[in-house]
């Protein structure tokens, strides 16, 4: 893609830049080095009336000359990496969006009467929330919903069974409008009083356009026994 591409050729760029200073560096330290061993032989042979350097001197001004070398190289590296891309800045934005439907969530935005107009900030108009799981049959929420009102439905839902140690355990991207988050929680229903007794693991896929949600497809980790709670 574009923003591969551009990465890459500054990646590219910067350590061809880099090997230039690295090379130029070099050819005038070996110069430099060149004129300091004639001038000792100069003074070996006792015809020069300027100090001479001892061998410990000329070593150490060569060892700072290869020193500034890398030292010039490695910040043309660091320049580099710290030089964001399109792609970053947009795994950048897709993640912000997810954090904040997250943070929304925790809030109490996502549900009540005026969850529709919350999420218009978070999400298209045509947000497809896919909740919907062949292993759910008795899950009533488990389906998929359209729209704005669908993604407050579903939140809607959520609030039929508990989840008290929710938690977050690791978020992925891919720069390119893809997000997926792996989410850890104890489902108890609240209707049936049935509780699955340890923690499941689910998989929340997000795509984001222009820096809103579009869809989210949730993989729920145990359906069948998470399925048994409603009944």
């Amino acid at each position: 893609d574009d923003d591969d591409d551009d990465g890459l050729w500054l990646i590219a760029s910067v350590v061809g830049q880099s090997l230039f200073v690295v090379l130029a560096v070099l050819r005038h330290t070996m110069a430099l080095g060149s004129f300091l061993l004639q001038r000792q032989e100069v003074c070996t042979a006792d015809r020069e009336p300027l100090p001479c350097l001892s061998r410990r001197g000329l070593a150490a001004i060569l060892i700072g000359l290869l020193g500034a070398c890398g030292t010039l190289a490695c910040s043309k590296l660091q320049t580099a990496a710290k030089t964001p891309t399109a792609s970053s800045l947009a795994a950048v934005g897709d993640v912000a969006a997810v954090t904040n439907m997250y943070a929304y969530w925790e809030a109490g935005k996502l549900s009540g009467p005026h969850c529709v107009d919350a999420v218009g900030d978070l999400a298209v108009d045509d947000m497809v929330t896919d909740a919907s799981s062949d292993a759910m049959p008795h899950a009533e929420g488990a389906k998929i919903y359209h729209g704005l009102q669908g993604f407050c439905d579903f939140f809607d839902w959520l609030q039929t069974f508990k989840q008290p140690d929710y938690k977050v355990v690791n978020t992925l991207h891919n720069g390119r409008g893809d997000v997926m988050v792996k989410e850890s929680l104890t489902p108890t229903v609240t209707a049936t009083g049935k509780t699955l007794g340890h923690a499941m693991q689910n998989v929340v896929d997000f795509t984001v356009k222009d820096g809103k949600l579009s869809s989210m497809k949730v993989f729920w980790g145990e359906p069948s026994g998470f399925d048994e709670l409603f009944v």
